[in-house]
């Protein structure tokens, strides 16, 4: 570029101007990475959802099904969670991915009891995919490294 500037008799000034324009790609990549938006910002959502839902399951339930004090106790640690991702917490991906791994758990806990008790099922395959994908996400999303450092 810098040659054929020179061959078109193009002064020093104007070459060095249109030099500082071009901005450095690599940064504007990472740039744009930062902060809880796209797919990021959708889990956290769903994170606090999921909370929310769990607690009123656990709260509705809790007199009947002592049992239901888990779900209860998963709907608070996913409220904790999600203040950990919108506050950018270094630590924030290792609990999310700890949390769905506990929201699994309890929701196969959940379907054999009920499966036992009513013989109705639930469609746990589903979402363990679900559960999969996230993780998959967290571990392997530039946005979460950029965001939050590096996933361990």
């Amino acid at each position: 570029m810098k040659i054929k500037l020179t061959r078109r008799n193009i002064d020093s000034k104007k070459k060095n101007l249109t030099e500082r324009k071009v901005p450095d790609t690599r940064k504007l990549g990472t740039q744009r990475l930062i902060g809880v938006r796209g797919w990021l910002l959708v889990f956290v959502v769903l994170v606090l959802g999921n909370s929310l839902i769990s607690i009123a399951i656990g709260l509705a339930g809790l007199k009947e099904k002592p049992a239901l004090i888990l779900m209860l106790a998963i709907g608070v640690y996913g409220c904790y969670i999600f203040g950990l991702l919108v506050s950018k917490k270094g630590s924030a991906p290792k609990h999310a991915a700890g949390w769905l791994i506990a929201e699994l758990v309890l929701t196969i806990l959940y379907a054999v009891l009920l499966y036992l008790e009513t013989r109705e099922t639930t469609p746990v395959p589903a979402y363990a995919i679900g559960i999969l994908v996230w993780l998959l996400y967290l571990k392997r999303s530039k946005r979460v490294k950029i965001t939050y450092g590096r996933f361990h």
